[in-house]
């Protein structure tokens, strides 16, 4: 055998290992990668997926026609968002392996799912977000809902702020949050004098940890998680008979921009408010908005059948 076929050899075995080694590997390259640490936890379980997958199919050297049956078995069971996300994390891991000398990117040029930009997930109306707010008659449920809705803070910003973080700035009281992908409280919200007024409220005399805490036995005083603020919007939009499947806690961040542009405010100004990224992903709101509020079905139709 000479040293090429050798080392093509060794590469196909490296992979033909069963599951143990193949973890080793992918623990080898998180170990590479420099990315925080709720990334790290993603490519972990996205990588967990595919080694599933192999495994159940019994598929000891991966090819590009292996990755692209994986990506379209994902697509039955899955979101687009995580199809995409497992396939962002084999692309890096295939990539990383090329680069080692250890496997071919058998992954490149493979596509992901084409993402649709209208949201799926619906913002409350006025009338709505007066109605929810109105009916929560927990303290702490009503002043985090509060906040959310009129600040557009995401979940995990809300999960990483502490009492400490509220300061008085010009007579203006401030919530210093860490935003995505921020290493830092370096961005702050304005709190309204209501919504301060209930957060104080919810504090029951604490002056400083966590901005909102658990209340349930097992978590009493930790910092409420991200899916147990996700798990009290649902409680609460339930309650008045919302969706769930139209409806998520997500839909206070929608609320805050909709309502937002609906009063007239400057994109720009709303688009940094938000903390997009880009005025583009602002201007997806604009676009639903105004489709919502065009009457050209009606008008046609009209026109037809009148």
């Amino acid at each position: 055998m000479n040293a090429e076929s050798e080392g093509k050899h060794m590469k196909n075995d490296i992979l033909s290992q069963d599951m143990k080694g193949l973890l080793e590997l992918e623990n080898s390259f998180i170990k590479y990668i420099d990315v925080k640490e709720q990334t790290m936890i993603t490519y972990k379980t996205s990588l967990k997926f595919f080694n599933n997958y192999i495994t159940e199919n019994n598929i000891k050297n991966p090819t590009r026609e292996n990755i692209i049956a994986y990506r379209e078995n994902l697509k039955k069971n899955y979101s687009v968002s995580t199809v995409n996300t497992c396939m962002i994390s084999l692309r890096q891991f295939f990539k990383w392996l090329e680069y080692e000398g250890i496997y071919k990117n058998i992954t490149e040029n493979v596509k992901g799912v084409v993402v649709n930009n209208q949201h799926k997930k619906k913002p409350l109306s006025m009338t709505q977000s007066r109605e929810f707010i109105k009916q929560i008659d927990n303290i702490r449920d009503k002043a985090l809902m509060a906040l959310l809705i009129t600040t557009g803070l995401r979940t995990i910003e809300v999960n990483r702020s502490n009492i400490e973080d509220i300061k008085i700035i010009d007579g203006e009281a401030v919530l210093y949050i860490q935003g995505k992908g921020k290493d830092s409280k370096d961005d702050f919200v304005k709190i309204d004098s209501y919504v301060l007024e209930l957060l104080i409220k919810s504090f029951k005399g604490r002056t400083s940890g966590a901005l909102f805490i658990s209340e349930s036995a097992n978590g009493y005083g930790k910092s409420l998680s991200t899916r147990s603020i996700r798990g009290i919007f649902k409680k609460w939009a339930r309650n008045i008979g919302l969706d769930e499947k139209m409806y998520s806690c997500h839909s206070t961040r929608h609320t805050f921009v909709n309502t937002a542009l609906e009063l007239g405010m400057p994109l720009q100004e709303v688009s940094k408010q938000a903390r997009h990224k880009s005025i583009y992903t602002t201007m997806i709101y604009v676009d639903e908005i105004n489709k919502m509020k065009s009457s050209i079905e009606h008008d046609i139709a009209k026109n037809i059948f009148e």
